[in-house]
């Protein structure tokens, strides 16, 4: 009862003042201030209140399913336990909530959602209470004092984070990816499932089955903050706990089958020097992976990617186990979160294969039919909503699309190993070839680690954050070795440690840390005339793509040299956003057949749908705007026309070879 009385303290903040995220967000002006990162006249409301309330909304989802892991007796190991109360949240937390929503018949926000929530914990705490009246009580690791302490470096280090980059959770403005997340994650808040209306247009294209995951507990921070940019990108800090948790979970089973001379539980300078390199990931994907050339949103894709490792170390966790119930859950996680994280099962599968002996046929098999299963559950739902009439996944990561990658191959980007080797904290990368030192589940991390990203390294056109899980799984690999073991010579290995993750957080900082707000600007001068953009009515959002013909595509070569330019969306969100009383627009979007009006010359018409520009010298001005580009760091930075298939590489270093032309050239190519 204390610590199900503690658990629940810990959640009265984000419950009692939820509107505290919503207050910070609203100083946005502060943005262009010159030092927008440090505003020492709201020190106690953005630097101590707001972080409190944010750690206190991730207990709070957690609740549900760290007490219904506790009832399963999975609360013995501090990370183990956050791991499987992520997993089961993920299941409970959402499914619950979509059925109450549809039976209410409107969207569960704030005081509704949270009554849900505290509703399931209340369940689970019935259960392990029950469980214990029957005399089958199970641990839990809080009664260790060691575990007590890493659980303070939970919060500790998020509160930081929090703290440090709070323009970049609560000011900058989205760019593409970071409002297609935020879009799709507030389907859920009107229907059952996070995919779009075929009628939507382009932005249809995503989610799909496969990448689904992160629109479920990114729709928790919308119900509890509201529909703002900061909670599309605060589930990010929930996910990096749970990576957190993985890797220490990782290093104390490693611990617990070694010599039991102390406790496998992590001390607090091992959780730092983890947590350093996590600072590292995370800058890294806040600042550098990025589609867009003024800015890296948070909210895509560091939230998406991390959620994808926080599941692979969880299904890593209970093949290392051998928990078949477990397995299947954390594999079914790993499935729908992203394409890779099918990949990442058959790698590690193999990877265990080859590194064990005697062979484990029998968890090869077991994981074959988890991931089997899934992929027969995922083949069936879009004929099952088809059936029902409901929206069906989005097909951007389609088989051909996966395939194309590999119609462009290089072999000599040599920087790629940085992308790597920086977010990961440098030193657990070059320790995977210490061998004979890793035991065979850490081998099996560092094979797939490698063969990830070698699958990556070869192709042509890349994104940063495409070699997220090579960051991470040599993370956990590394903390596994034997020189980290407490014993004669681990304090020179910890000192290493320490000063190549500071390098590595060092080389990660952005060459510009300005709050790039061009989309908020842009927005602001937009008036769209199309009436249900609340409850994403489809036809909204192909008058959003319409706005692409004010300003060109990021995809476009003169961007961002030449002109400005970018995703339309973002500029739809803010114009729906701003006051129209209190802003004067330049641009109008409309129907083609309605009046057009007074005084705006009409610049372009498609699908039914016109666009109209009052002043053209301001338009004009607006395509001229010349923010910061490229943003992040400089050792991360990947060249635009790596980004975009068919657009000639800036530096013209590399040699890329067209297999497809290859092929033709044999005679073998259709």
């Amino acid at each position: 009862m204390r610590w199900i009385g503690l658990l629940s303290v810990l959640s009265l903040p984000a419950l009692l003042d939820p509107g505290a995220v919503g207050r910070v967000a609203a100083e946005e002006a502060l943005a262009l201030s010159p030092n927008a990162y440090f505003a020492p006249e709201h020190f106690a409301l953005f630097y101590l209140w707001a972080p409190a309330v944010v750690l206190s909304a991730c207990a709070l989802l957690l609740l549900p399913g760290l007490l219904f892991a506790w009832a399963l007796g999975a609360a013995a190991d501090l990370g183990r336990w956050v791991l499987s109360g992520l997993a089961l949240s993920l299941v409970l937390v959402s499914t619950v909530t979509s059925l109450a929503q549809s039976l209410a018949g409107r969207s569960l926000t704030r005081v509704e959602f949270s009554l849900l929530v505290l509703g399931l914990s209340a369940l689970g705490a019935g259960l392990l209470l029950l469980r214990r009246a029957r005399g089958r009580a199970t641990p839990c690791c809080l009664d260790q004092a060691a575990s007590r302490r890493l659980a303070l470096s939970l919060f500790a280090a998020p509160w930081l984070l929090l703290a440090a980059l709070l323009p970049k959770f609560y000011w900058e403005g989205f760019n593409g990816d970071g409002v297609h997340a935020f879009e799709a994650t507030r389907l859920l808040l009107s229907r059952p499932l996070p995919f779009w209306d075929a009628d939507a247009g382009p932005i249809s294209f995503y989610p799909g089955v496969t990448s689904a995951l992160f629109a479920f507990p990114g729709s928790w921070f919308l119900r509890l903050f509201g529909p703002i940019e900061a909670a599309a990108r605060l589930p990010a800090v929930l996910y990096l706990i749970a990576v957190f948790a993985g890797v220490i979970a990782l290093l104390s089973d490693r611990r617990a089958a070694g010599p039991r001379t102390e406790s496998a539980t992590p001390g607090l300078v091992e959780a730092g020097l983890i947590w350093l390199a996590l600072g590292a990931y995370f800058l890294a994907l806040a600042f550098s992976a990025s589609y867009d050339p003024y800015s890296a949103d948070i909210a895509l894709p560091a939230t998406q990617d991390t959620l994808l490792m926080a599941c692979v170390l969880g299904f890593v966790l209970a093949w290392s186990r051998r928990e078949r119930g477990w397995l299947l859950l954390f594999t079914a996680l790993t499935y729908v979160s992203l394409p890779s994280g099918l990949v990442l099962v058959v790698f590690f599968a193999a990877s265990t294969w080859l590194v064990t002996r005697p062979r484990p046929w029998t968890d090869v098999f077991r994981a074959a039919a988890c991931l089997g299963a899934c992929m027969v559950a995922g083949a069936l739902l879009p004929k099952l909503l088809a059936l029902l009439g409901m929206p069906l996944p989005g097909s951007e990561y389609a088989k051909e699309s996966m395939v194309q990658r590999f119609l462009f191959l290089q072999f000599t980007d040599v920087k790629r190993i940085l992308y790597v080797a920086l977010p990961c904290g440098i030193l657990p990368l070059f320790a995977l070839f210490a061998w004979k030192r890793l035991d065979p589940v850490a081998r099996a991390l560092a094979l797939s680690a490698l063969a990830y990203f070698l699958l990556f390294y070869v192709q042509a056109y890349v994104s940063l954050h495409h070699f997220v899980p090579a960051m991470v799984l040599p993370l956990a690999a590394f903390w596994r070795a034997d020189f980290l073991a407490p014993g004669p010579g681990r304090g020179k290995w910890v000192m290493a440690t320490g000063a190549a993750g500071a390098l590595a957080l060092w080389l990660s900082l952005p060459a510009h840390w300005g709050v790039a707000v061009q989309a908020k600007e842009i927005g602001s001068a937009i008036r769209v005339d199309c009436p249900g953009y609340e409850r994403s009515a489809p036809r909204c959002f192909l008058f959003a793509d319409r706005l692409g013909s004010l300003f060109p595509r990021g995809i476009d070569p003169a961007v961002p040299g030449k002109k400005f330019g970018g995703s339309p969306y973002p500029w739809n969100y803010y114009a729906r956003r701003a006051d129209g009383t209190a802003r004067e627009v330049n641009y109008v979007v409309q129907e083609a057949t309605a009046t057009p009006p007074e005084g705006l010359t009409r610049v372009s018409e498609e699908q039914g749908i016109a666009v109209f520009v009052r002043d053209l010298g301001l338009w004009e001005r607006h395509q001229a705007l010349q923010p910061p580009s490229p943003p992040g760091s400089p050792w991360l930075q990947v060249d635009r026309g790596l980004l975009f298939a068919g657009q000639k590489p800036r530096e013209g270093r590399l040699f890329i070879l067209n297999v497809r032309s290859a092929l033709r050239r044999l005679g073998w190519g259709g």
